[in-house]
């Protein structure tokens, strides 16, 4: 009987160190969030949530051999989650592994097709891969399981600009937009298709409105500097590529 107790006593000790390793992750604590899982890690390690939960923190350390042998176990001990296989593309993208991360999208969508993140995650995958009737089906699919999401508009917005499709584009980034008005990468997008219009004092607004919301991001930086030139406004323009130039430095 005592080593029952004994064994319910460390399953809530474990327990208590994965809450408080997903608190810690959740505030951005990541180095703490760590300790907390390794801890659940070593007093239960079949926990599937804990080993999820530390490869989702080594990612976001880039440990990336660490992050993916915890996702691989996790995987192992509950083959039915689809998060692991999913982080598992996010990790592999983030590397430039396009194909496997493609892979580990799609069997996170044959575990748990009502998610969103992983047809997400699959469409910008096919984006990058030039493969746009691929990518546009998944941010479709995403779109109608989360239409409140925006991300799925500013995908399809750039596979639309890519396609040469700006008037497509425009209303996609500006629908992400409507939905999130604080979507950076959205007005950033605004700001690419107004400059390919000519149409320079919009994009410029929509820049500044990106700036605005992200100034440590080189890239609307830049188109500003692109816009003002356009517009005969050099000093500024320097200005502006100088400060990207910092940015992507830094």
């Amino acid at each position: 009987m005592e080593w029952v107790m004994g064994d319910l006593v460390s399953e809530d000790r474990a327990k208590e160190h994965l809450r408080t390793g997903n608190i810690l992750l959740a505030n951005g604590q990541f180095g703490e969030a760590l300790t907390e899982f390794n801890r659940s890690i070593e007093i239960s390690p079949n926990c599937a949530a804990s080993w999820h939960g530390k490869g989702y923190v080594c990612r976001m350390l880039q440990c990336y051999e660490e992050a993916l042998a915890a996702y691989d176990r996790a995987i192992r001990l509950d083959p039915s989650n689809a998060g692991p296989w999913h982080e598992k593309g996010n990790l592999y993208f983030r590397l430039g592994l396009r194909n496997e991360a493609l892979a580990a999208y799609d069997h996170a969508i044959a575990l748990a097709p009502f998610l969103i993140h992983p047809w997400h995650g699959r469409g910008n995958v096919c984006f990058d891969l030039g493969r746009y009737d691929c990518a546009l089906a998944a941010y479709d699919r995403a779109g109608k399981l989360d239409p409140t999401d925006p991300d799925p508009w500013h995908g399809k917005g750039n596979v639309y600009f890519s396609l040469g499709l700006y008037g497509e584009a425009l209303a996609a980034y500006q629908w992400a937009i409507k939905l999130q008005p604080n979507h950076a990468d959205s007005w950033h997008g605004k700001g690419t298709v107004y400059s390919k219009l000519q149409n320079l004092m919009e994009a410029l607004t929509a820049y500044n409105k990106a700036i605005e919301l992200e100034p440590t991001n080189a890239m609307p930086w830049q188109g500003k500097g692109y816009a003002l030139i356009c517009l005969g406004r050099c000093d500024e323009a320097k200005a502006a590529f100088n400060r990207a130039n910092i940015l992507r430095i830094g």
